[in-house]
């Protein structure tokens, strides 16, 4: 009768999945966007559209006054610029990428200052329609603040829909941008206005032609130029490493982020602004997304991405998406086995570790974390790491708490198998300590038509308990 061959595992664990979508929009809109999107909406009600325009027009302009009098200095990088998205848990795929429900609101609107030689938008009176790019062509030639609030006003009208988005592309909005930001380029409040209106033209929701329209239009290489200018303005980094974002699944993006210098002005920002929760989610996630190539992979690393995320980590151990970004950026990075020595260095595996024991309820940030183990783990010494950092248990208490979530089952048990396939005593015993040998059965009876899972689950059980399974290949 012949003996069941033993199982082996992979030496390294396969890649990450390709970047995640962006969640839907959801507009935040501020009374001067409310305002301007009744200017622009009005037409259609031809009974009222007199009196409504008048009406919303004077409204605008009171608000845009009220507005730019009650510009501040913003706040120190300790605060968090943006609210977290942890009560968003519970939505599929969507949640998991760097876009949270704030949607294309603007960021930084009323606490960026202006420059003391710019005369305030509120002196600047368009004869185009409201809205129109041909008031944002007017605003360009009349100073950094006038085409500010131009730009604000159409990432309003940007935010009434798709048809809106596709007549301000019909209309030239794509090159009047960018060479917007590129005659103010000085200008902190006239990059961040022309940032967030590229990010409402860039939503997906549009069309692949849209983020191209802007690609080819120079909007990649002015969001760079953008954050590499203004490396000490929060607004601009944030707003700026949101606007790439949209642009990451647009085909070869990646590659013109990349040869522009996008990684290291990145890196340098989340360095510049490490209390600010904001930036550090989203810079993470661009490095995440930029490291899915890899031929980007030891890019990010040489210009020391790796001790950015982990120090991230460090910064914001409370904040869940900062946590689950930069999981999802070491798994990425960690598919190179250079990284994978590098992620050890850096204390990314113990940060790992810690992330998982702080939010143990999180599932999305839990898959993050066993994917992140599990890349990290193939290199022999952060196998040890792992174990003295409390790993197994953090495994094993994933698998435990989210029986019916198949990505946390198929990566806890991708990773304790890694780890088993050592044949260290310790780490075996640590692992029949934790319950790994039946969680994995568990795991296999539950989804047993989930090719992927139930051969990490077989693995991790065989390894674990040292008990060969008749029959497996």
């Amino acid at each position: 009768m012949r003996a069941a061959p033993a199982v082996t595992v992979a030496a390294v664990a396969p890649p990450p999945p390709p970047p995640i979508p962006p969640l839907p929009v959801v507009p935040e809109l501020s009374v001067a966007d409310v305002a301007a999107s009744v200017v622009v909406a009005s037409p259609v009600h031809a009974s009222r559209a007199s009196n409504l325009m008048t009406a919303a027009e004077m409204a605008l302009e009171k608000a845009l006054r009220v507005e730019q009098s009650f510009l501040r200095e913003p706040p120190p990088p300790s605060r968090p610029t943006t609210p977290t998205i942890a009560s968003m848990e519970g939505e599929e795929e969507e949640e998991a990428f760097a876009e949270d429900a704030e949607g294309v609101g603007s960021i930084g609107a009323a606490r960026t200052p202006l420059p003391r030689d710019v005369a305030p938008a509120s002196t600047f009176m368009s004869m185009a329609p409201i809205g129109s790019v041909e008031a944002m062509r007017e605003g360009l030639a009349m100073g950094a603040s006038a085409f500010a609030g131009q730009c604000k006003i159409a990432e309003s009208r940007a935010s009434l829909g798709a048809s809106e988005r596709a007549a301000m592309f019909r209309e030239g909005a794509a090159m009047v941008l960018c060479a917007g930001m590129a005659q103010y380029r000085t200008s902190p409040a006239a990059q961040v206005a022309a940032l967030n209106c590229i990010r409402a033209l860039a939503t997906l929701s549009v069309g692949k032609d849209n983020c191209a329209e802007l690609v080819s239009a120079g909007a990649i290489a002015m969001v760079v130029a953008a954050l590499e200018a203004h490396g000490r303005n929060g607004d601009v980094q944030e707003v700026g490493c949101r606007t790439l974002l949209r642009f990451v699944l647009e085909p070869g993006s990646a590659a013109r982020i990349v040869a522009a210098g996008g990684v290291s002005v990145i890196v340098a920002g989340m360095w510049a602004h490490a209390g600010a929760c904001g930036m550090q989610e989203h810079g993470c996630w661009m490095l995440r997304n930029l490291a899915v190539d890899p031929a980007n992979q030891a890019v990010v690393a040489a210009a020391g991405g790796i001790e950015a995320v982990v120090a991230a980590m460090h910064a914001h151990g409370a904040s869940a998406p900062v946590l689950k970004a930069a999981c999802q950026a070491l798994w990425s990075l960690a598919v190179d086995p250079a990284n994978q020595a590098a992620v050890g260095r850096a204390g990314g595996v113990e940060a790992i570790a810690d992330a998982l024991r702080a939010h143990p309820g999180n599932a999305r940030l839990q898959e993050s974390g066993c994917g992140a183990l599990w890349n990290a783990a193939c290199n022999a010494a952060n196998a040890l790491r792992a174990v003295h950092a409390g790993a197994v248990e953090a495994l094993a208490e994933a698998l435990l708490r989210h029986p019916s979530d198949a990505g946390v089952q198929w990566r806890a048990c991708g990773a304790h198998a890694v780890l088993a396939s050592s044949g260290r005593p310790e780490i075996l015993r640590r692992q029949r300590e934790a319950g790994v040998p039946s969680l994995a059965r568990a795991a296999l009876a539950r989804f047993p038509s989930n090719e992927a899972l139930q051969h990490e689950a077989k693995a991790a059980l065989e390894r674990a308990s040292r008990v060969v399974l008749a029959g497996m290949e």
